[in-house]
């Protein structure tokens, strides 16, 4: 993964381990976390994309990020297409890391069917913040697993309308 430190103003690669405790971090800091995440501009991206492993990725695996991208991108911190896609150009192996989000959009869909199925009231900021447990989740950690599995029970098991961030706590 990389990603950019503003501090320094250096893009660094990190681990997936490491990847994943900040997506922890992020979730448990919320809209603190979200400050500190800078926007990039066209010209960053650019240079960012410079950087990356590959100038660009065959057509099929853009089709298939294309995919994801419109089942994830109601809960995506990433703005646009091209900067969702701009992620992809940095993994060694591009078609392993679609192949997570392929499954990482087909839990995201089945969640957000659930929530519509429950009634329950959503804002962007709990879709973002749902989307990244099920990211960490997808990594491994065994308590946002846990957190995720309460989420889903929560959904299927209680016809009572709720607050998709009471479920979130």
């Amino acid at each position: 993964v990389c990603i950019f430190n503003p501090a320094d103003s250096l893009h660094h690669r990190i681990g997936a381990d490491t990847a994943a405790t900040l997506f922890a971090e992020a979730i448990e800091n919320g809209k603190e976390a979200e400050k500190k995440v800078e926007t990039l501009t066209g010209e960053q991206l650019r240079n960012l994309k410079a950087m990356a492993y590959h100038g660009s990725l065959p057509e099929a695996l853009l089709n298939r990020i294309r995919k994801v991208w419109d089942v994830v991108k109601d809960g995506c911190y990433e703005s646009s297409f091209e900067r969702f896609e701009a992620g992809f150009l940095f993994d060694m192996h591009p078609e392993k890391e679609v192949a997570i989000w392929e499954s990482i959009a087909d839990t995201y869909g089945r969640v957000r069917a659930g929530i519509i199925a429950a009634n329950c009231s959503t804002t962007p900021d709990d879709l973002k913040k749902l989307q990244a447990i099920i990211v960490a989740a997808s990594t491994g950690l065994p308590e946002m697993q846990k957190k995720l599995i309460d989420i889903i029970s929560a959904l299927s098991h209680d016809p009572t309308p709720k607050r998709l961030a009471d479920l979130l706590r």
